[in-house]
């Protein structure tokens, strides 16, 4: 964008131009049930499950949470992997990161 010549003395810039800098909103993007249930192909217990993970509960922790047991939360993260074409929570924790645009540390 081009700048006007009042806006230039004493800057010793061969072109005129200047930068713009444009942020989001400040709000960090969160994991919705919903949105990965219908992304990924899951049930909503399994979507609610793998939030949870992403989030970083415990498989223990997100199971009772969901009020269920740890074997059935066991399984349903089976069937997760299966849907998702992951191997290992790890992957999956990045899978829904990456296709939601969170940003992790993982």
């Amino acid at each position: 964008m081009p700048l006007e010549p009042k806006y230039l003395e004493g800057l010793l810039v061969p072109q005129q131009r200047a930068l713009i800098f444009l942020t989001g909103s400040g709000k960090k993007p969160k994991l919705d049930p919903d949105a990965v249930a219908t992304t990924l192909g899951l049930t909503p217990r399994q979507a609610a499950l793998a939030v949870m993970l992403a989030r970083g509960s415990s498989l223990a922790r997100a199971g009772t949470a969901l009020g269920i047991t740890l074997e059935t939360a066991r399984w349903h993260l089976k069937e997760i992997f299966e849907r998702t074409e992951t191997h290992r929570q790890i992957d999956l924790v990045r899978l829904l990161l990456q296709s939601f645009g969170i940003e992790s540390q993982i």
